[in-house]
């Protein structure tokens, strides 16, 4: 069975208010613009091209800074990936 759940492009200019996925980690892959990720109680900033892990559990918010975003996103299930996972370090 694959890990991956989703794979979805967007460029819409829409902030997500704070929300989690019980069921998905996420991977978001900013191609352009600027993103306040807003994790738990921690604020980051960031500019494109990054990566973004959100654990499944961790409550989190995204805003666009600009206006320019395209993005992908990757739904990961956490089970599969706890399964291939051996780092105790990662999975934390």
């Amino acid at each position: 069975m694959s890990a991956i759940n989703a794979v979805t492009f967007s460029d819409e200019i829409v902030g997500r208010a704070a929300h989690t996925h019980r069921n998905v980690h996420q991977l978001v892959f900013a191609l352009s613009g600027k993103l306040r990720v807003t994790i738990g109680s921690r604020q980051y900033f960031v500019d494109r091209p990054s990566a973004i892990f959100i654990s499944h559990l961790e409550p989190h918010a995204i805003s666009v800074e600009g206006h320019e975003y395209r993005r992908f996103c990757i739904d990961l299930d956490p089970e599969e990936i706890e399964r291939d996972i051996k780092s105790a370090k990662l999975l934390s």
